[in-house]
């Protein structure tokens, strides 16, 4: 028996250990590549903007195109920026960037977005928000919005918005609805996964059709085309087949607050796990500790904290993985034409 309980406790220390040292040198890996490489995770929504370098740079950082907001493509290939031009008439053009700076193309008329994805390619785009088309105005009048559309739309280059899900359009005064709370293209830009009111739906663009496929909010394709992650029902980190639809056990059945984010080469993930009885008391003088930011090595299982998640509705949404952050910024400096904003 005591020998038994000997070697229970020598397997837990030994355990223990191990997990250590893995997470040891997960960090150094990411401390590595962000030194490098530039790898690292960037939350552009409004100001300020913050930044996971893993290399010591300040976490945050002024927003450099002031309240506009931006999201990545899976995989880092191009950029949807959603532009706030402060005393332009309520002028909000969205355009598609590369990830230096370079612009692509806009979606034709403004666009007051909640959540937007934008393929690798760069060539097309999905948003749940409101748009106004050409020549529809910008004013907020009763005649104005009746031509505007609310609900979930995509646009490809050149070839002008499809509405995939209209909505009645809010009164004034009435509270904003944002059903949709993520949207991520597959690697080959022919389908995006979205969620709506709890459930996850992959939308074929050739087929113009929707098909659900999972209960849950926050899915992500990651850019190896292999998964679709998301926050399960119940708030697990989970993912399933991007063909088969099974589901697998990825991140260790762990509890979280928003979603998760793949590096651009799919080797790591990012999510916020909420914390447990025993973090919340290692944390007990720590007003408002909701969890812990983690990075995880998909390969092996380790996992390295980055950061930690404090006050209640503040987690991980909005973060994006760089390849390169330092020329991501530089680009981003470069302030794009107002075109018909003027």
């Amino acid at each position: 028996m005591g020998h038994r309980v000997i070697r229970s406790i020598i397997l837990l220390v030994s355990s223990t250990l191990a997990c250590q040292l893995l997470a040891e040198d997960l960090r150094q890996e990411l401390q590595r590549r962000s030194a490098s490489e530039g790898l690292a995770l960037i939350r552009i929504n409004g100001a300020p903007t913050l930044l996971y370098s893993f290399a010591g740079e300040p976490p945050i950082i002024k927003n450099p195109r002031g309240l506009s907001t931006a999201w990545i493509a899976s995989g880092g290939g191009a950029v949807a920026w959603s532009l706030h031009y402060i005393g332009s008439r309520n002028c909000s053009p969205m355009l598609i960037e590369a990830p230096v700076g370079i612009e692509k193309w806009r979606v034709p008329g403004d666009v007051s977005s909640g959540v937007a994805g934008v393929s690798p390619n760069g060539e097309s785009a999905a948003f749940w928000g409101t748009y106004k088309p050409p020549g529809s105005g910008r004013l907020n009048t009763t005649q104005n919005r009746g031509a505007w559309i609310k609900g979930l739309h995509y646009a490809n280059r050149g070839a002008g918005v499809t509405t995939i899900l209209q909505r009645p359009m809010p009164t004034k005064g009435q509270v904003e609805d944002f059903p949709v709370s993520s949207i991520s293209w597959s690697p080959d830009g022919e389908a995006f996964v979205y969620d709506e009111r709890g459930e996850i739906f992959i939308f074929e663009v050739a087929a113009k059709q929707s098909r659900r496929v999972a209960s849950g909010t926050a899915p992500e394709w990651s850019p190896d085309g292999k998964w679709i992650s998301f926050r399960s029902s119940d708030g697990y980190a989970s993912a399933i087949d991007s063909v088969t639809l099974a589901p697998h056990d990825l991140f260790g059945h762990r509890k979280i607050l928003w979603g998760v984010h793949w590096s651009p080469d799919s080797r790591y993930a990012m999510l916020s796990e909420r914390a447990g009885l025993l973090s919340i008391l290692r944390h007990g003088r720590d007003f408002g500790f909701l969890g812990e930011v983690l990075v995880l090595r998909i390969g092996d299982g380790a996992v390295a904290a980055v950061g930690s998640v404090y006050d209640p509705g503040i987690d991980d949404r909005g973060f994006n993985w760089v390849s390169d952050y330092r020329a991501f910024l530089k680009g981003a400096s470069i302030q794009p034409s107002k075109g018909n904003c003027e």
